[in-house]
C-alpha cells in the first residue's frame, strides 16, 4: 500500500509538470510534441485517478479491520473483567483458609505481610521436603546395595543313591576333623575364583538295604568368595560339581551307583533363592576306583548355574 501511495504522488507531480510545460514551453498546439505531451497528461491523470480510488478503498478496508480488531480486544477485556468480577467471591473463599492460617500464625502482622511470611514458610518447607526426598533416594540406593550384598551363601543338598552293598549302604558314618568341601561352583573362563561349599560333617541316612541318602547343609565359609559381593557376581558361574564320599569302597558289591532323587536348594542371606529338583536316574560307574581308600561319586552340571537353579538375582 505504501508503494502505491508513492507512485500516486509521483504521477501527480509528473502530471503537474507536464501541464506547466504545455502552458509555457510547448504551447503551440500545431506541433507534434504538444499533442504527445497532452496525450501523456491525459493518461497520467487517468492513472492518478485510479490509484487514488484504490488507495481510498484499501485505506477504508484497513480502518474497518483495525476498528474490528479494537472492538474484539475491547470485548475480550470486557469479558475478562466480567469473569473476574463474577469469580471474585470464589477467589475470596479459596484464599480465606490461607489468610486465616497466616493471620493466626503471625497475629502481629497485617494480612498482606502475614501472607508473605506464610509463603516464605511454605517455600522453606518445600526445600526441606526436597532435601528429604533426595536423602530417601540415597538411602533407597544403599538399601538396594545392602539387599544385594551376599552375607551368607549355603546349599541344602539331598541326594538319594542306591547300589549293591555288603550290609547297609553306609554302615560307618564319618565326621572329618575339619570342614571339608563337597560342592564347587566354577567359572570355566578362569576369571572368577571358585565358590566352595563346605560342611563340618558327613551326614548319611539309610533308607533300606540298597538305598541311602546324602543330606547336608553346605555353606560358604567366612572370608571366601562370594561373601561381601553383590549377588550379580553369580551370573558369571557356569559349572557345578557335587560329590559324595565313600570311605569304605570294599563294602560295594557292584561298581555301579544310581542316584534317583536330587534336591539342591540355595539360600542367600538365609532366604531361599533357587532350587534344582531332579528325579532322573543317573548311573555312576566306579569300577576304576574300587581299590582306592576313598572314592567320590561326582555329579556335574555345565551351563549358566543361575539359570539352572532359577536363582533370583535381585
Amino acid at each position: 500500500m505504501i508503494y502505491l501511495k508513492i507512485v500516486t504522488q509521483i504521477l501527480t507531480g509528473v502530471s503537474g509538470l507536464l501541464a506547466l510545460l504545455l502552458d509555457y514551453k510547448w504551447h503551440d498546439k500545431r506541433r507534434k510534441i504538444f499533442k504527445h505531451l497532452r496525450n501523456a497528461l491525459v493518461l497520467l491523470t487517468i492513472f492518478s485517478l485510479m490509484a487514488g480510488v484504490l488507495i481510498t478503498y484499501y485505506d477504508e478496508q484497513d480502518k474497518n479491520g483495525e476498528i474490528g480488531t479494537l472492538k474484539s480486544k475491547l470485548d475480550s477485556a470486557s469479558n475478562t473483567l466480567a469473569y473476574v468480577k463474577s469469580n471474585s467471591d470464589t477467589l475470596k473463599l479459596q484464599i480465606k483458609p490461607f489468610l486465616d492460617l497466616a493471620t493466626s500464625k503471625y497475629p502481629n502482622l497485617n494480612s498482606s505481610k502475614a501472607l508473605e511470611k506464610l509463603h516464605e514458610r511454605i517455600d522453606s518447607l518445600d526445600a526441606q521436603v526436597s532435601i528429604g526426598t533426595k536423602r530417601i533416594g540415597a538411602l533407597s540406593s544403599e538399601l538396594t546395595v545392602e539387599k544385594k550384598t551376599i552375607k551368607s551363601f549355603s546349599a541344602s543338598v539331598y541326594i538319594e543313591f542306591s547300589g549293591e552293598w555288603n550290609g547297609n549302604p553306609y554302615p560307618t558314618w564319618s565326621e572329618p576333623p575339619k570342614c571339608e568341601t563337597y560342592m564347587i561352583w566354577s567359572d570355566t573362563t578362569g576369571k572368577m575364583a571358585d565358590i566352595e561349599f563346605c560342611s563340618p560333617k558327613i551326614n548319611f541316612k539309610t533308607l533300606d538295604s540298597r538305598t541311602g541318602v546324602f543330606e547336608n547343609i553346605l555353606t560358604v565359609q567366612q572370608g571366601n568368595v562370594p561373601l561381601g559381593q553383590l549377588d550379580d557376581v553369580l551370573l558369571s558361574y557356569n559349572k557345578m560339581r557335587c560329590w559324595l564320599v565313600f570311605s569304605f569302597p570294599k563294602n560295594l558289591l557292584s561298581s555301579l551307583i544310581v542316584t534317583s532323587k536330587i534336591r539342591i536348594a540355595y539360600l542367600i542371606n538365609g532366604s531361599k533363592r533357587g532350587e534344582l529338583v531332579s528325579n532322573e536316574r543317573l548311573t555312576v560307574d566306579l569300577k576304576d576306583r574300587m581299590n582306592e581308600s576313598v572314592i567320590n561319586p561326582e555329579l556335574s552340571l555345565n551351563g549358566k548355574l543361575v539359570k539352572w537353579f532359577n536363582i533370583r538375582v535381585d
